[in-house]
């Protein structure tokens, strides 16, 4: 079996989801998601149940296996037995640069630990996973008229995160945010094929986007909705300009747009020393 940790947003999520599913299908073996770092989690929760795909969510027997140490009395024993005799691997996440080891395993018992922030480990699987990640949960009334309009060959979603890469000190230093020039520079880069863009713009910080977001062109506030439904308006549109934020990341990679132009930051932390190659992919124009 594997299992793939969970820890994050719904960005992340994706993102540990995809991965596991790739080895699962590589090894032809189960795979099941640990969710169990969104219990009593009152900034985070688990996300990924409004899509097609059939997840089985870890319990603490399957869990234990990997951790003998969370299972209690007779139980950590006999864990503790059948880890020794299967000899389960964890697989841990050491930095952002693609690892081609981490699909080379061929252990039936894994355990993913890490954000695995590239599509290289997962991109020879695109197909099955637009397929697996589909929503289910019907399209809100309110946003149908949007939806049908995104259709056009003229839109552009615009996602700027702000939120704790502003409140929260810690997460601000390391993360930082997109500035104003770089959106800027990515409506210039697409508007020079297309002067006629509609521009939609999704953020944690609406209100902050309505007053310091200034532009020629037309602009469509997306508001109100639940982080999924934004999700399913970004890949609808036709081109995406992200924030350094692993949402619009799959706001961009799902959009199945043909011609599609994705823009993001070529700096998608502060510290410019981590070494991100592999997190974009090559196709986007990094700004």
């Amino acid at each position: 079996m594997i299992i793939s940790e969970l820890n994050g947003g719904l960005g992340n999520q994706l993102f540990q989801f995809a991965i596991a599913r790739n080895l699962s299908i590589k090894l032809n073996i189960p795979f099941k998601l640990d969710a169990s770092i969104y219990n009593n989690n009152k900034v985070r929760q688990y996300n990924l149940d409004v899509f097609g795909c059939k997840n089985s969510l870890a319990d603490n027997t399957d869990i234990s296996f990997f951790f003998p140490n969370r299972a209690k009395g007779i139980a950590r024993i006999i864990q503790t037995l059948k880890k020794t005799y299967y000899r389960p691997i964890l697989i841990e996440e050491q930095n952002f640069k693609f690892n081609s080891d981490v699909l080379g395993y061929t252990n039936n018992n894994i355990y993913l630990k890490g954000y695995w922030q590239s599509e290289k480990y997962f991109s020879d699987i695109r197909s099955t996973l637009l397929d697996d990640l589909k929503i289910t949960m019907p399209l809100r009334k309110s946003n149908e008229v949007l939806f049908e309009k995104m259709q056009s060959k003229k839109s552009v979603a615009l996602h700027i995160r702000r939120g704790d890469y502003v409140s929260n000190k810690t997460i601000a230093n390391y993360h930082g945010i997109c500035s104003l020039d770089y959106y800027y520079n990515a409506i210039k880069y697409i508007a020079q094929s297309n002067e006629e863009i509609v521009i939609y713009v999704f953020s944690d910080d609406i209100d902050w986007v309505k007053a310091n977001l200034k532009t020629k062109h037309t602009i469509c506030y997306v508001e109100k909705n639940m982080n999924y439904e934004d999700l399913r308006l970004m890949r609808s549109c036709k081109h995406n300009i992200i924030a350094n934020s692993s949402f619009s990341w799959w706001g961009a990679w799902l959009n199945q747009s043909s011609d599609k132009v994705v823009i993001a930051p070529k700096n998608w932390f502060i510290n410019t020393s981590i070494n991100t190659i592999d997190l974009l992919p090559e196709t986007w124009i990094k700004i």
